[in-house]
């Protein structure tokens, strides 16, 4: 998921809370509770993403290092077989 992407759920959560305020100043219980269950169900959604991102950037060293590491057996191979 590419960082204009993120934001925009985190604006859209931003929409949900205006919205929440609204009702909750309106006193519409029915409507507040289901609002508080798509905020809810957003908050997850984007630890969800945050955690994805976190995965992808170990997952990205992890890449990084096992190329290093490939690449200095290669080399050392290399100097054997000389």
């Amino acid at each position: 998921m590419n960082h204009i992407t993120f934001y925009k759920h985190k604006n859209n959560l931003k929409y949900f809370q205006g919205l929440l305020n609204k009702i909750n100043a309106a006193n519409n219980d029915h409507l507040l509770e289901e609002l508080q269950e798509i905020e809810n169900s957003y908050n997850q959604y984007i630890q969800t993403m945050e955690s994805l991102k976190d995965l992808i950037r170990q997952y990205d060293l992890c890449c990084k290092q096992w190329k290093k590491d490939y690449s200095l057996v290669q080399k050392s191979i290399r100097q054997q077989e000389k």
